[in-house]
């Protein structure tokens, strides 16, 4: 039984107006079912997709940039804000409290820098494992993403020419631009009053510095040029600042 027939049955005829009503409703129903289906051709769809594509390609770097810049941004403000909690432990307990750094490895060997606060009256290596964060981590940075650097591993000493051969002998050790991360641990401490105790002035001109970068995909001790960010501490007083690029080389020229 046709649509029409089905219209015409449940809408019997009744006299003129009746009439009229089926003939309106019979040539709707023409016009419906000579529309033609609308809809793309396989041209018109490959086009899309090829636009689609392309704008991916082009949107594609400046996201990459994008996330890569946010990962070395989290990790260096994680790092400013457990300074400043150590800082302000110390001041508030008028105990000395520390920061340590360290970059570790996990059960695939890749890298996993962490960070942990404590008494100074724990040493860094005498610390429980759960002691140590991981750097990143609840912001969906994963091992082998950021290198973290510090001049710290630069031995300390008050005579001018042992500092320099030091110096010297980092900068000839290294390739140029690479940042070897501290397998063993590093610790900066604040006293009592959350300040910095008297430093060896000649090797700390330019103040205690922790650093991130994304690495090279190369070699994961070389930063990728311009994503190295950097806290250091400058002063005897412990003011902290934040700097990027160039000025969170850990080896400052003489």
């Amino acid at each position: 039984m046709s649509n029409l027939v089905l219209l015409q049955k449940h809408f019997p005829k009744r006299g003129k107006q009746q009439s009229l009503s089926s003939s309106l409703l019979e040539m709707l129903w023409k016009s419906r079912s000579t529309k033609p289906v609308q809809g793309f051709t396989l041209l018109e769809l490959l086009v899309v997709i090829a636009i689609a594509a392309i704008l991916a390609a082009i949107a594609a770097p400046g996201w990459l940039s994008f996330t890569n810049q946010r990962r070395v941004n989290v990790v260096r403000e994680e790092i400013f804000r457990a300074l400043q909690d150590a800082q302000r432990e110390a001041q508030r307990t008028k105990r000395s409290y520390s920061v340590s750094f360290r970059v570790t490895t996990d059960a695939n060997n890749q890298t996993v820098p962490q960070i942990a606060i404590h008494r100074d009256a724990a040493t860094a290596n005498a610390l429980p494992s759960q002691d140590w964060k991981n750097l990143g981590t609840g912001l969906g940075v994963q091992p082998n993403q950021v290198l973290m650097y510090t001049n710290l591993q630069l031995p300390a000493s008050a005579d001018p020419a042992v500092s320099s051969i030091n110096k010297a002998k980092a900068r000839s050790e290294i390739p140029n631009n690479n940042f070897p991360q501290p397998t063993l641990p590093v610790t900066i401490t604040f006293d009592e009053q959350g300040i910095l105790p008297p430093q060896p002035k000649t090797d700390l001109k330019d103040g205690f510095l922790i650093g991130v970068a994304l690495p090279s995909p190369n070699n994961s001790l070389i930063p990728l040029n311009g994503t190295q960010r950097c806290v250091a501490i400058t002063t005897l007083l412990a003011s902290m600042e934040i700097r990027e690029g160039a000025q969170c080389n850990p080896w400052q020229n003489p």
